[in-house]
């Protein structure tokens, strides 16, 4: 069934308990001054990762316009991903349908109010889907 809005909490336990997400937490004393320093700049679920990534040699998954600019700045080794392109990889990696894959596009833009902007490396290719 399909949400009926994005106020609709997700359960994630389930995720983690088959092992698919792990959550982390900052543990050493770099990681914390790291997570700190970021704070300054974006919000604290982006900072607290972003220095995760850059300690545990990580990636990073974010379509913040602001977290993108200031981690290609300040940690260029972190990879970064944004929805559009790890949806894009996703869909013929798994085989998944177009049909399905629309449906999966259109749910992200209803549900997390986002369709790619400009200068997106997968822009076209989201809106040739969904055509």
């Amino acid at each position: 069934p399909i949400p009926a809005s994005s106020e609709e909490r997700r359960d994630l336990r389930p995720l983690v308990d088959g092992g698919v997400i792990q959550r982390l937490d900052p543990e050493t004393d770099e990681e914390l001054t790291t997570f700190v320093d970021l704070a300054l700049d974006l919000d604290d679920g982006e900072a607290e990762t972003a220095a995760i990534a850059i300690h545990r040699g990580g990636a990073l998954a974010t379509d913040d316009r602001k977290a993108i600019r200031v981690l290609t700045a300040r940690a260029p080794a972190v990879q970064l991903y944004r929805t559009s392109v790890l949806l894009r990889q996703w869909a013929p990696k798994k085989n998944i349908a177009d049909a399905r894959v629309r449906e999966v596009l259109l749910l992200v833009e209803r549900l997390a109010s986002f369709v790619p902007p400009r200068g997106d490396p997968a822009r076209e290719w989201w809106r040739s889907i969904n055509e």
